[in-house]
């Protein structure tokens, strides 16, 4: 029998880079049997914005905020939608938080006022740089860049979500393979210390499918060898996010990809999260 029947990662018109309904997304999640859907929109803020934010969340950025306001819609729409849809699909809200140690205030004061089931903390823009920018780099400084920017934003803000979303975000793009596979030898001390940091607060990792639809891989992030490590310092807490921005995206046929590719390294369960707490389906 399939328990994995939910999706923890999912973009929708609330996130800058996606224009879908969220009760799109419903009606497919409710066509393919899913259970239980997370809608996660990005929230990301940089030092150069972050001199005009407020903490009610009002800000202004390059990128269009995600503001208060659009905390509070969003969270009508999907009690709304719970309301609408109630014993065919349960539908939480969730966050993807741009991590950034510059911004910690900010953040800080997200995780308190809200009242989100998850949070997922991402890093996109490594070292505050635009991804053309950072592409300018040999793909060993962009692979340290990023990891370096992951270790200390875990360091310092762990506590505030509650998986790492897409470990290895940075392989997923670049101009050449190069970039796209990373030299695990020279990385692994890193890695190691930040999923340490992550297994001591007991947080987890996302399985995030984007790294199948984006690349030539057949498996999801993180790559083996990170998930190798991860299983071998202790971490127990995975989730499964399609990251879809677009329906077309969702619901997939990845999902039974990644859950074998989560039993091969010896994990028997994926979890789905209420009140920041990880509930285990067994695999």
């Amino acid at each position: 029998m399939d328990n994995i029947l939910f999706d923890n990662h999912i973009h929708t018109n609330y996130s800058f880079d996606s224009k879908e309904k969220p009760e799109t997304y419903v009606l497919k999640a409710i066509e393919n049997s899913y259970q239980e859907i997370t809608f996660t929109n990005h929230n990301d803020l940089y030092p150069a914005n972050f001199k005009t934010a407020k903490l009610d969340w009002q800000t202004e950025y390059d990128v269009p905020a995600y503001t208060m306001e659009d905390y509070q819609n969003e969270a009508e729409e999907i009690h709304m939608l719970n309301e609408k849809y109630k014993g065919k699909l349960v539908i939480k809200h969730g966050i993807e938080l741009g991590l950034n140690v510059e911004c910690m205030d900010y953040f800080e004061t997200i995780a308190k006022e809200s009242k989100y089931d998850f949070i997922l903390g991402s890093i996109h823009n490594p070292w505050n740089m635009q991804v053309d920018d950072i592409y300018q780099h040999d793909p060993f400084t962009v692979h340290n860049m990023y990891f370096t920017t992951m270790r200390d934003s875990v360091k310092a803000m762990i506590k505030e979500v509650d998986v790492l979303s897409h470990f290895d975000f940075i392989l997923r793009y670049g101009p050449t393979d190069e970039y796209k596979t990373l030299d695990f030898p020279k990385f692994k001390d890193i890695i190691a210390e930040t999923l340490e940091i992550t297994i001591q607060n007991g947080k987890g990792l996302e399985l995030n499918t984007k790294l199948i639809t984006s690349t030539d891989k057949n498996y999801p992030h993180p790559i083996p060898q990170i998930m190798a490590l991860y299983k071998d310092l202790g971490g127990e807490i995975l989730t499964y996010g399609s990251d879809s921005h677009r329906i077309d995206q969702f619901a997939d046929s990845n999902r039974k990809l990644t859950i074998d590719y989560a039993k091969s390294h010896g994990f028997t369960s994926l979890c789905t999260y209420k009140d920041h707490q990880p509930i285990h389906h067994k695999l």
